[in-house]
């Protein structure tokens, strides 16, 4: 089995403050150096994330207006809205069918629309 290795450091009484000083101070600035390499590399992933949901928004603008128009077109051919979700996704589903079949600031008939069970 290896033996370790050891170091010895021998601190005179006069220099003994001196030496844990700086050598406390030198753990806390490496600590600090780490701790903004940290922060700087989450800001630009997250920096990057903003810039591609930026990107990706004409499509996604094109993909809603879509989806509005089959919506209206289902509810005129007298369809109903399923809508359904798993987790937090299956309480907005539900939150949307309430908004479909409830009426808040506007007093009309309400919509066919259900929320699904969740998977």
């Amino acid at each position: 089995m290896p033996r370790e290795k050891s170091v010895t450091i021998i601190i005179t009484k006069h220099d003994k403050n001196q030496y844990v000083t700086s050598l406390t101070s030198f753990w806390l600035i490496i600590v600090q150096i780490n701790i903004m390499k940290t922060i700087k590399g989450l800001l630009a992933i997250n920096i990057d994330t903003h810039i591609a949901v930026i990107n990706t928004m004409p499509k996604l603008k094109e993909d809603a207006i879509d989806a509005t128009s089959r919506c209206v077109q289902s509810l005129l051919g007298g369809r109903e809205i399923i809508f359904c979700g798993n987790g937090g996704s299956a309480a907005d589903s539900q939150h949307l069918a309430a908004e479909f079949t409830g009426r808040f600031l506007i007093d009309r008939m309400p919509l066919p629309g259900r929320a699904g069970p969740s998977f």
